[in-house]
């Protein structure tokens, strides 16, 4: 069979998944120009030049309630693209991320005969385990991003791999050191702290006043403490803006260089989520402060099955950095957490080590290039 009978719809549904998809789609090509290549997803997708089927505009939406509001535009795209797979009849289905969608596409294949790749697991080590056995039925292989990840699919005898995390390339500083100091206005020889309060209104409404709070205790006790906060360039500083009272200490908001304030920071209290792996990928000592609304906190919280909530210390498989989630989110508790950090040089010290092993254990990166090779792979299987 040659290269021009191999065909590879690719589908995602939101801006994360679009990034990974064109990168797993330029990874291919790179080795297999003449396969053909289409699928749904953005801007970046379209740029590898596949056919597109749709776009993410069409699905990228967040939250229970607006997935019911967009239900019949989804159902729709759904027996669009069902359709496309029994008319094309693919010989890859590559599905990245948006779980709940990509999965009944994947029943759609195993039931046309279609071989399914689904990258990014759903959390299922977090919540909702059962599901890995119905995934195990529509899939051929699972790449997932996380080492420990593995095991949950090897228990169930569902095909597995560790492809790598895509964020261990992406995490780097524009500047070195010393040039993003006199880029932000920072003294020599202070203690640098870092607020990450998240990147979605919800995240700032919830976490930033205690932030905030905390930055104003922190100047008292460290009087040539200097702040830096990242803006999302998604919202601006307006959102963050409407939340200060004046009150605070100079806090040096800065968008577009995530990497090079954590660089900068000596410690950070950093919104749970992705930004705890960025900045550990930096190694930098952190606390994870993280407030919901009650009422979503009192349903995960009944859901969850871990006791663990940041995915640094899920990677490590111990509580390596404090978490202060919920209640336990308070300014005092930051503040204290944070002074142990900048005092005691043996405590800190042992969380840049264990931050260096989650570095280890995350691998050396080349995730697309590993799904490519996976995909390939799949391609030679009868």
């Amino acid at each position: 069979m040659t290269d021009k009978q191999h065909s590879i719809m690719i589908v995602t549904g939101e801006a994360s998944g679009d990034l990974l998809a064109a990168s797993v789609i330029d990874a291919l090509k790179s080795d297999h120009p003449d396969y053909h290549y289409c699928g749904l997803g953005g801007a970046a997708l379209a740029a590898t030049g596949a056919e597109m089927l749709g776009n993410i505009e069409d699905l990228a939406v967040m939250g229970i309630w607006e997935v019911l509001l967009n239900y019949r535009k989804i159902k729709r795209v759904l027996k669009y693209l069902e359709a496309e797979l029994a008319s094309r009849k693919p010989d890859l289905l590559i599905l990245v991320d948006y779980v709940e969608f990509n999965l009944k596409l994947a029943r759609t294949a195993k039931q046309l005969g279609i071989k399914v790749l689904f990258f990014v697991s759903p959390q299922v080590w977090a919540w909702r385990a059962g599901r890995v056995k119905k995934i195990g039925e529509y899939i051929d292989m699972m790449a997932v991003l996380f080492p420990f990840e593995v095991r949950i699919y090897q228990q169930n005898n569902i095909p597995v791999s560790y492809v790598g995390h895509p964020m261990i390339e992406r995490v780097k500083p524009v500047y070195s050191p010393e040039q993003a100091r006199d880029q932000f206005g920072l003294s020599d020889n202070h203690p640098v702290i870092g607020l990450f309060p998240g990147s979605r209104k919800s995240e700032i409404k919830y976490n930033l006043p205690g932030m905030l709070e905390s930055a104003i205790e922190l100047k008292k006790r460290y009087p040539d403490a200097q702040f830096l906060l990242p803006v999302a360039s998604n919202l601006g500083d307006e959102p963050i803006c409407s939340y200060m009272t004046g009150n605070e200490p100079d806090i040096r908001m800065v968008s577009g260089y995530p990497y090079d304030i954590i660089q900068l920071s000596d410690v950070i209290l950093s919104a749970s989520g992705t930004a705890n792996l960025e900045i550990a990928l930096l190694g930098k000592p952190m606390v994870v402060y993280h407030r919901i609304a009650a009422l979503s906190y009192f349903i995960i919280s009944r859901l969850v099955t871990i006791n663990l909530f940041s995915l640094v210390n899920i990677i490590a498989e111990r509580k390596i950095v404090k978490e202060l989630i919920q209640k336990d989110a308070t300014p005092r508790n930051a503040i204290t957490e944070i002074c142990k950090i900048l005092d005691d040089g043996s405590y800190r010290q042992t969380m840049v080590d264990d931050l260096a092993e989650v570095k280890h254990r995350m691998g050396s990166g080349g995730a697309a290039n590993n799904v490519a090779k996976l995909a390939g792979q799949l391609l030679q299987q009868p």
